[in-house]
């Protein structure tokens, strides 16, 4: 800013057309003293004697020259001074924009007619000087104009002078290039005229001027809206009814989806009656005006459409009719006008699920609607796409005021064509609405022993969701078969001890339900709520048994082992039976066989083992089951004799080198082996402890070497098994890499001769 330092620095060999850094632009002192509007600087750059000459046309990062700087900021004497230099006026920057373009756009006068003297390209800055301020707009474009700039010149989107002026709203730039017999018609790349642009920006004024200078209203975009059109989807009611009084245009022109400005102002909440327009003609997918006042809530526009004869139900393939539309408004008064000019009650509806009219209603929940279409006498069974009727939508859905109302008119409680047959008391029962499930049984009069496909009646639905007070209402009715059985051979009793209901099960039982009844695969309501860990289930059953007094002798003969092995789970479970207990007793054991195995003075070939009840953990007492140990009671030992080694017949796989060996052979039955000769090989050894109250301290028994294990046919791979994969190869290989022992294990009366 300093001319001495200017002066200065260029006197001192300084190049003019260096390059600094300006606010993240690269510029030249001539650039800055543009954008400063320093005059004598810039005369000092370009015309000193005693520097080397600047260039004038140098641009900066942005492709901008200095021309285009003093253009953009108004500086027209820094702009005559660089015309009079050589600079360019055409010389564009990056993005295209020339001095002339920017300083039409900034609304710089003087400097637009500097450059059209200077004989600047006028072709596009019509266009700029469109996007200028309004106040300076028009008179830029006055001096475009008679500088004889291109007034239809389009840019690359197809926008011309017009359509930018019409777009803004500039009235005046609108009727100074009509003067200019520019092409009123011209359309952007979508299809857009300039009257379109200003019917959808509202500029009315503009709207008029077009319309008056023979605007074509009907041009269609690429979409197919027209100038019309497009006012009414943005309530532009003025320009309507301007282009409705000027313009001439038709009305029923639709855009691609086939919406016709008539459908677009009755959604919008206007009507096009007056213009004569089709209030019947649909979108493509079958939609009417009506329907859309209707669905958009106009109450207004109905009652003109319905009062001008619009069609209540339209002959189209379409299936959102008004008074589909109707129900999701829920005015009733709507509804009874529509059915009173004829809308047909059971006609489909829907969009992406069809169903009848009804149902729709229902669904909805709009109770007036449903009392309206009961009193047109509409089909309350009928069927709809999903096999169900309104009864059975109430239902599921907890409607309990519809669901009397349709029970009021004999809806029937079993109609139904659903895949899996089912029926309103099925869905009722299953989702535990349990006033409807009252009222379907006890005034409806369901059959409350209906089965679906599976064979699940309403019982196993409420049963095994736990609906304890549906399961009550269930019960109470006379013709109720409580033991019905599924597909499965599953019992209500047997679906609720699987789940864990406790008050279900209750329930059951109460009203007789049998608990023996087994399902095809052999399980009982006791085996599952003991597999699934349903203590209170358990216990509820077993009380139950024991409250209907049956024998042991007549109970255990009936069971299966399996039971047999829950009764004695359940009782010591009852008795105070703990894991932790078990755990210790078994670590406990481990710990002891150890001891005695490295204090043992027996033959290493002699192996020594804990065994027995205290040794698997559960204790050793024959009065009680929680796993304590008698006074009296000692602790198993058994010491492994291999110095002999007997063969099982038919099993055995060794080769006997001395044929001696063969009167070694044992024979095998039923998991007994039964030898007279051999009993005394084994013998038997009670160590005394020093108080002979407690009694024998240590049982050692000692056991005879067997060749080769028993088969035992859950091993066998022909079998099946419900055991895991991998506990299977596990238990094949514990067998296949221990040995196998006989030891004394006698049933009562055969002492001495029975091996197990």
């Amino acid at each position: 800013a300093d001319p001495d330092k200017l002066r200065a620095h260029l006197t001192g060999g300084q190049s003019p057309d260096q390059m600094f850094n300006f606010n993240g632009s690269c510029l030249s002192p001539l650039h800055l003293a543009c954008i400063t509007g320093n005059y004598q600087a810039a005369q000092l750059l370009t015309r000193s004697s005693k520097q080397p000459e600047v260039n004038v046309n140098r641009q900066s990062s942005h492709g901008e020259s200095p021309l285009f700087v003093a253009s953009a900021y108004g500086h027209d004497r820094l702009v005559s001074s660089l015309i009079l230099q050589g600079a360019n006026v055409d010389l564009p920057q990056k993005l295209g924009c020339t001095p002339l373009w920017v300083a039409a756009q900034n609304g710089h006068r003087a400097v637009v007619q500097l450059l059209i003297e200077a004989q600047a390209n006028n072709r596009r800055p019509v266009h700029a000087a469109l996007h200028g301020r309004s106040e300076r707009t028009l008179g830029n474009c006055h001096q475009l104009v008679s500088a004889m700039a291109d007034v239809d010149a389009q840019k690359t989107d197809g926008c011309s002078p017009m359509y930018i002026a019409a777009q803004n709203g500039h009235r005046q730039v609108v009727a100074a290039l009509l003067k200019a017999q520019t092409t009123l018609d011209l359309q952007q790349e979508r299809g857009r005229t300039a009257i379109y642009a200003a019917a959808q920006e509202g500029h009315a004024e503009v709207v008029e001027v077009l319309s008056r200078a023979a605007a074509d209203v009907n041009i269609q975009q690429v979409d197919g809206a027209t100038p019309l059109l497009i006012a009414t989807q943005f309530g532009h009611r003025q320009i309507v009814r301007c282009l409705l009084e000027l313009g001439v245009p038709d009305v029923n022109l639709a855009e691609f989806s086939g919406a016709t400005p008539m459908y677009i102002a009755s959604q919008e909440g206007h009507a096009l009656v007056q213009a004569m327009a089709d209030i019947d003609q649909a979108m493509l997918n079958g939609s009417t005006p009506l329907y859309a006042a209707v669905q958009n809530g106009r109450k207004l526009v109905v009652q003109e459409l319905i009062k001008a004869k619009a069609a209540v139900q339209p002959e189209t393939a379409h299936l959102c009719t008004p008074l589909y539309g109707a129900f999701f408004l829920g005015d009733r008064s709507i509804v009874d006008s529509l059915l009173k000019l004829g809308a047909n009650p059971n006609l489909d509806c829907g969009i992406s699920v069809i169903q009848p009219a009804l149902h729709v209603a229902v669904h909805c929940n709009q109770l007036p609607i449903v009392l309206s279409l009961i009193k047109a006498q509409v089909d309350v069974n009928q069927i709809g796409e999903l096999g169900t009727t309104a009864l059975y939508t109430a239902a599921q859905e907890n409607h309990w005021k519809i669901a009397r109302a349709l029970v009021e008119v004999n809806a029937d409680a079993d109609a139904t064509s659903h895949p899996e047959g089912a029926a309103p008391i099925h869905i009722a029962s299953q989702l535990g609405h349990h006033r409807i499930v009252q009222l379907l049984a006890k005034v409806a009069l369901a059959d409350v022993n209906l089965r679906l496909s599976s064979g699940c009646t309403a019982l196993h639905l409420a049963s095994q969701a736990g609906h304890a007070a549906s399961v009550k209402i269930l019960l109470s009715v006379p013709q109720i078969d409580m033991n019905l059985t599924d597909s499965t051979g599953c019992s209500a009793l047997l679906a609720a001890s699987r789940e864990g209901h406790t008050n279900t099960v209750d329930l059951l039982l109460a009203a007789g339900a049998v608990p023996e009844l087994k399902a095809h695969d052999g399980i009982t309501p006791m085996l599952i709520s003991a597999l699934n860990g349903h203590r209170k289930v358990l216990d509820r059953l077993t009380s139950y048994r024991s409250t209907m007094k049956l024998s042991v002798d007549n109970y255990f003969p009936a069971s299966t082992a399996s039971e047999q092995s829950l009764l004695v789970h359940q009782s010591m479970l009852r008795a105070g039976f703990t894991r932790p207990r078990a755990a210790l007793q078994t670590a406990a054991a481990e710990v002891l066989h150890q001891l005695v195995s490295a204090r043992s003075r027996c033959d290493k070939e002699n192996k020594i083992f804990v065994m027995g009840s205290f040794a698997e953990g559960w204790g050793s007492c024959m009065a009680s089951l929680n796993g304590d140990i008698d006074p009296d009671s000692d602790i198993d030992y058994l010491m492994i004799d291999t110095n002999q080694l007997f063969h099982l017949k038919n099993y055995c796989r060794c080769r006997h080198p001395d044929p001696a060996s063969v009167k070694k052979t044992v024979e095998y039955c039923n998991g007994e082996i039964t030898c007279d000769d051999f009993a005394s090989n084994c013998s038997t050894k009670h160590v005394e402890t020093g108080n002979k109250s407690l009694g024998p301290a240590i049982h050692l028994e000692t056991a005879l070497s067997l060749c080769c294990h028993p088969p035992m046919a859950v091993l066998q791979s022909q079998n099946d098994s419900n055991i895991s994969q991998r506990v299977l190869d596990l238990l094949r290989q514990e067998i296949t890499s221990t040995p196998c022992h006989l030891v004394r294990a006698a049933s009562p009366g055969s002492a001495g001769s029975q091996f197990r």
